[in-house]
């Protein structure tokens, strides 16, 4: 029986509420640190009994919505595991409990993995969820092009932050030098939005799924999300190292079930699973949102829940390289710092050898 402990208080829009680089680094430093001796793991998972506590970076939004696709459609019991989501507020405190050990695999952003791993914690991702900018770039209508965002206002959630990274790389991309804009730390999708609204901000990044509301509101897609082909690695799942290296079988587990839910994703014969995941997890608050969630999320792209899993290393080094540039903490990190796909390749070949790592049928 699979259980989960959902948040007391729903998030709808994305929460990247990352900390400031350099201090992220200084804090998850210091608890890597005072955790250094304990050689306790029985946080992240039992082999035994297939307990095991499964880490969602933000509540909310579709960034690790294969975790609950798997949970929704039994794809995680169907692997013999017990799962319990444990959300967490920010990507900073998602890899805090990495060097805690209270939580060995989850879903988490790239970025945060990527400061967390300058701090001390070792953890990989093993498997790619999206695969791309998974924003739509929004503008205020007076925004033309790109050359018309010289001099103004852009929104970030905070400096050092997935969306910072991302912002820099999107403006880089367009022709746009990020030293000739203002970039604002505003917080979460909610205040981005809002500092679009009333004007303070000219553009930022947001969610897909809130596209009929940016609409609704009077403000233009610049970029939608499925447009953008600037190679990056917005989300994935993370397995801390040492859980790889000691209980492999359980994370090949949890690397098969969410495997199989990307698939079932993009299956119209599973139509039903995804709305009702959506509406578990996701909570829309309209039915034009819920449609807006399931259009986006069963697009069948290559960059959008890729059912090879596959993590975009180009991507990976776009964002290793402006994250130097923010944090000399992170300047010296590879991808193989960051990554480890041996899982996610062991099961799609045994997938492919006729293994138990194929079909999407969620249980009835």
């Amino acid at each position: 029986m699979t259980r989960t402990v959902r948040p007391t208080t729903p998030t709808r829009a994305r929460r990247h509420l990352h900390r400031a680089a350099a201090g992220l680094v200084a804090a998850l430093a210091l608890v890597v640190a005072a955790c250094g001796g304990d050689d306790d793991t029985s946080g992240g998972g039992d082999a035994g009994g297939g307990r095991l506590t499964f880490g969602i970076a933000q509540q909310g939004t579709a960034d690790h919505f294969p975790a609950y696709v798997a949970q929704e459609g039994g794809f995680f019991e169907d692997e013999g595991l017990d799962v319990e989501f444990v959300y967490f507020n920010s990507g900073s405190d998602f890899m805090t409990s990495f060097a805690s050990g209270d939580v060995q695999v989850g879903g988490g952003a790239a970025g945060s993995l990527i400061t967390g791993v300058a701090a001390g914690i070792d953890a990989r991702m093993t498997t790619g969820w999206l695969d791309s900018l998974s924003f739509d770039v929004v503008v205020d209508p007076e925004i033309g092009d790109w050359s018309d965002l010289e001099g103004r206002a852009v929104a970030i959630s905070r400096a050092g932050s997935q969306t910072d990274i991302a912002t820099r790389i999107v403006l880089e991309a367009n022709g746009v030098d990020p030293a000739d804009v203002n970039i604002r730390e505003v917080g979460g999708e909610a205040e981005r939005l809002a500092a679009l609204q009333t004007g303070q901000t000219q553009m930022a990044l947001l969610n897909p799924a809130a596209r009929h509301t940016v609409e609704e509101n009077g403000l233009e897609v610049l970029l939608p999300a499925e447009e953008n082909d600037v190679p990056f690695q917005a989300s994935g799942l993370v397995v801390a190292t040492s859980f790889l290296e000691e209980d492999r079988e359980t994370a090949a587990a949890v690397v098969r079930a969410v495997l199989r839910a990307a698939e079932a994703i993009r299956d119209p014969e599973q139509e039903q699973l995804i709305r009702d995941t959506i509406e578990a997890y996701l909570e829309p608050e309209s039915e034009a949102e819920a449609d807006a969630i399931y259009e986006y999320v069963s697009q069948g792209t290559d960059v959008v829940y890729p059912p090879d899993g596959h993590v975009n290393i180009e991507g990976v080094e776009s964002i290793l390289e402006v994250s130097g540039q923010l944090d000399e903490a992170t300047a010296g990190l590879t991808v193989g710092d960051v990554v480890d796909t041996s899982l996610t390749e062991e099961a799609l070949a045994d997938a492919g050898s006729g293994g138990s790592g194929g079909g999407s049928e969620a249980r009835g």
